[in-house]
């Protein structure tokens, strides 16, 4: 009887925190990707050069959430007071550039963000490839799912825990009733020895008369009464003996299927944690490879902007050299009018010596024809002629000097 109850106490002790912990549960959490407020900046540039007064808005689900103007050096702050770690497009605008939008941007806080503009009209789009907020949903559905199994296997728990605790408290009633079974019983055995006792002792003192023997008769009856009372508690106490053995063996078997349930529990809750921790793994893993391809996309977006700087800075440097070359062809233009204008005018001169000419070449061949008819005088002849002469002179000195200005005039414009 001793080891039985050594049994239940020990039942009882054990069993106390397993309740304990089956009543507090374990939830298995894989911690999500925070909200909250987030500040970034925008450098905006025309090649290597800031932009200053460009409007920088940042765009999400089609909604400006923050805008600024960049500075002198370019760099437009802006902040978001609940930034979701959706995808955003960055706009922007400046008059007499190009709108550029990068969009598909996961923002990151603290993070600088370089934009160049292009001169001109229109739109560009560049677009950064991403699988974060598909990435997000399959993890968001993969632990739900891992807390709806351990929340199943919580109650379970529970409740297998909660069969173990009404086995023990079944058991230590048993105990109790056993206990106070084996008292009484003790007790009785206890008063029939004394009454036993003090009927010897009369039976020795009396003799053998009737009246003694009637005594005898009653007391033996008495006797008999009392073990009948203390056979029916022997019964009463075997009866409670064989109900609290029963109710250990019942508290056992609860016990051993409690520990069970818990085991199984436990193995459960393990691979459902091993698994959880696995799946955030996997989505580590791909949280990994969407920020190698993002950087792969911001590479090749840095690509393309270098080519599209080279391709700008090629473009205006042959931009610089047609105008160069314009104003080259213009100065040669005003040249060739100046040379033309200053070749004219010379010209003219030439034409208005040569009509001089032609006119002393009249008056010659009229002298010339009075000569030969002789109907001139000879002093007057030569006076006339002398005049000719001398007209010719002075036309021929000022042919040379048109002459010299043509040589300068040519020597100035190379011709």
């Amino acid at each position: 009887m001793k080891m039985k109850s050594i049994l239940v106490a020990t039942l009882l002790l054990v069993g106390t925190p397993f309740l304990s912990n089956a009543s507090q549960g374990t939830k298995i959490e894989i911690s999500e990707l925070k909200h909250g407020a987030i500040k970034v900046s925008v450098k905006v540039l025309f090649g290597t050069s800031p932009l200053e007064g460009a409007t920088v808005s940042i765009i999400e689900k089609g909604q400006s959430v923050s805008q600024a103007t960049s500075d002198s050096k370019g760099i437009a702050g802006l902040s978001i007071t609940d930034y979701h770690n959706s995808p955003v497009n960055i706009e922007v605008k400046m008059d007499g550039y190009q709108t550029h939008i990068l969009s598909g941007v996961y923002l990151k806080n603290g993070r600088q963000y370089d934009i160049a503009l292009v001169k001109g009209s229109g739109t560009i789009t560049t677009e950064v490839t991403s699988n974060v907020s598909g990435i997000e949903a399959k993890g968001a559905e993969k632990v739900t799912k891992i807390e709806e199994k351990t929340e199943k296997t919580q109650s379970d728990v529970e409740k297998t825990a909660a069969q173990a605790e009404s086995a023990q408290e079944r058991a230590k009633q048993a105990e109790t009733e056993r206990l106070e079974a084996e008292k009484r019983a003790a007790e009785a055995a206890k008063t029939a020895e004394e009454k036993k006792a003090e009927a010897a002792r009369i039976a020795a003192e009396s003799g053998k008369t009737l009246e003694d023997a009637s005594q005898q008769a009653q007391q033996d009856a008495a006797a008999r009464e009392q073990a009948q009372k203390q056979r029916e508690e022997q019964l009463k106490k075997l009866e409670e003996e064989q109900a609290t053995a029963k109710a250990e063996e019942a508290a056992e078997k609860a016990k051993a299927q409690a520990e069970k349930d818990a085991k199984k529990a436990e193995k459960e809750a393990k691979e459902q944690a091993d698994k959880a921790k696995k799946e955030a793994e996997a989505k580590q893993k791909e949280a990994e490879e969407q920020k190698k391809e993002a950087e792969q996309a911001k590479k090749e977006a840095e690509k393309k902007a270098k080519e599209d700087e080279k391709a700008k800075k090629e473009a205006e440097k042959a931009a610089k050299e047609a105008e160069k070359a314009a104003k080259e062809a213009e100065k040669q233009l005003k040249a060739e009018e100046a040379y033309q204008k200053s070749a004219e005018k010379l010209k003219n001169e030439q034409d208005k010596i040569k009509s001089n000419r032609d006119g002393l070449k009249k008056d010659q061949e009229k002298l010339d024809k009075k000569i030969a008819k002789g109907k001139i005088d000879a002093e007057k002849a030569k006076a006339e002629q002398e005049k000719i002469n001398a007209s010719h002179t002075k036309l021929d000195e000022k042919q040379a000097k048109v002459d010299e200005k043509i040589k300068k005039l040519k020597k100035k414009y190379k011709k």
